[in-house]
């Protein structure tokens, strides 16, 4: 599971970053469930492996979780 949910994070930056002529992320924000037992340094290095192009060790992560059952909402992407 949370494999598909980094893969989920990993193509919405891709597209956001397309979208948005970002080339490198500085920082981003993401919600999620409560209950997906992910953490900053698990998907900073997941990142790091899929779209090393866009992330990398100075990427800041902030990841807000929701009691509510929401889907993984992107809040916020910061980059040059």
């Amino acid at each position: 599971m949370q494999d598909i949910l980094f893969k989920k994070i990993a193509d919405t930056l891709f597209e956001m970053c397309k979208e948005n002529q970002i080339g490198v992320i500085t920082y981003f924000e993401v919600e999620i469930q409560v209950n997906s037992q992910v953490n900053k340094q698990s998907l900073l290095n997941y990142l790091i492996e899929e779209i090393p192009e866009l992330v990398n060790y100075n990427t800041k992560i902030k990841i807000n979780e929701s009691k509510f059952n929401v889907q993984t909402v992107m809040k916020t992407v910061e980059g040059v």
